[in-house]
């Protein structure tokens, strides 16, 4: 019996002390994880590492991809008579809840899904001198594209019928709202300002993107207008906004499609499913395998087996002492 204890201190002790390390690891180290999935993705192309942002941030996602690309709700590149403008992809993203449902008498009865849709407008491939030029063609040297001075632009969702019902969308970089997620636009342009100097550090300038909540929709009727302005960051001089294209929509859903109408509903149920934050759903296990609960649990169980071992060797030596001198006598 003193045979069998021995050796489960000696292998199973160890091994819970192992066990119990992996799992405290595990734990300690999803805080880091996020930043290491995006790292992930730095190779990819600026439209896929901000689908791997959307996949890890949403629940459902609205898209389809084979090799000749991206199927998203909407794409297009945009252009003026100027020239080039960017590149805009429209995703569809949706996240489902459970609702309580009540009878006259208040008393829960059941529950139903509540669906909220989300439209992600990203914009990249921007082109900078296209909209320094649709806000001043005149040549003005206080106007010219500089790498200091680099044009903005912004949205508004206007109602087609009523052009007083309207909402405006502000335009960010991921890293505005994300940690460790700031994704670069691979193919902006001119890569130098007017006067040769880069127009972005080692980084590269940034995508950007405005969210469209279905709630922002639900006044604007069934045909609505997404119009883009450039507007001027120049010193010295007074701010100027120019229109730079406007694309016409007869289906963007408002949280009162959604709410009220089955087919909104039903389509909705086809995006697919994706990670909601989760980091275990993400790879967050074989990330903190790799990098810390093999070693941690290798050196909790050499640390803990030569206690063990020693206290086993020290208690094994002591019986020899007892047996001897029982022997003696």
């Amino acid at each position: 019996m003193k045979k069998i204890i021995k050796i489960l201190i000696i292998i199973v002790i160890p091994l819970l002390a192992g066990f119990g390390i992996s799992c405290y690891a595990y734990g300690r180290y999803k805080n880091g994880f996020f930043e290491y999935y995006m790292k992930q993705t730095e190779d990819q192309t600026t439209i896929e590492r901000f689908v791997s942002l959307m996949e890890y941030q949403e629940q459902y996602l609205d898209y389809d991809k084979d090799k000749d690309g991206f199927d998203f709700y909407y794409s297009d590149d945009l252009k003026n008579s100027k020239g080039n403008i960017f590149h805009i992809d429209i995703i569809r993203a949706c996240q489902k809840t459970k609702e309580n449902v009540t009878d006259k008498n208040g008393v829960v009865t059941g529950t139903k899904d509540l669906y909220t849709l989300t439209y992600y407008v990203v914009v990249y491939n921007i082109n900078y001198e296209t909209l320094a030029k649709t806000l001043d063609d005149t040549n003005d040297p206080a106007h010219r594209l500089l790498e200091n001075q680099i044009p903005k632009f912004s949205m508004k969702i206007q109602s087609k019928e009523d052009e007083d019902k309207s909402t405006s969308k502000s335009f960010n970089t991921t890293g505005a709202t994300f940690a460790y997620a700031d994704i670069r636009d691979d193919n902006y342009m001119p890569k130098k300002d007017s006067k040769g100097n880069k127009m972005a550090g080692e980084s590269g300038l940034p995508m950007y993107y405005a969210v469209i909540y279905g709630t922002d929709l639900n006044n604007l009727g069934d045909d609505k207008v997404l119009i883009f302005n450039a507007d001027s960051n120049w010193d010295n001089s007074e701010q100027v906004s120019e229109e730079l294209t406007r694309i016409e929509f007869s289906d963007l859903y408002s949280a009162n499609d959604v709410e009220k109408k089955d087919e909104v509903k039903a389509e909705l149920d086809t995006f697919k499913k994706v990670y909601n934050k989760n980091d275990s759903d993400a790879g967050y296990f074989g990330y903190c395998f790799r990098n810390y609960m093999w070693w941690e649990a290798l050196i909790a169980i050499v640390v803990v087996g030569f206690v063990c071992g020693a206290f086993v060797v020290v208690w094994s030596s002591e019986e020899k002492d007892k047996k001897a001198k029982i022997a003696k006598k």
